[in-house]
């Protein structure tokens, strides 16, 4: 939706503005993805990246590494 791609990309502007860093949270998919990159939003979090684990879990596969 057009109005809310123009929401998007006016927070990305005014964080960047503030010299802030911004995080998308909640990608979905790949074209959700693609979208927030042309936006100019550097990192993000989601089920499309995987899903969430437990600390004891983490904690875990990084002591094995």
């Amino acid at each position: 939706d057009e109005k809310k791609t123009r929401i998007v990309h006016t927070i990305i502007q005014m964080a960047k503005a503030l010299e802030l860093k911004v995080m998308a949270s909640g990608i979905p998919d790949e074209v959700t993805v693609e979208r927030l990159i042309r936006l100019g939003c550097p990192y993000g979090q989601g089920a499309y990246f995987g899903s969430p684990v437990s600390i004891e879990e983490i904690t875990e596969k990084l002591n094995k590494t």
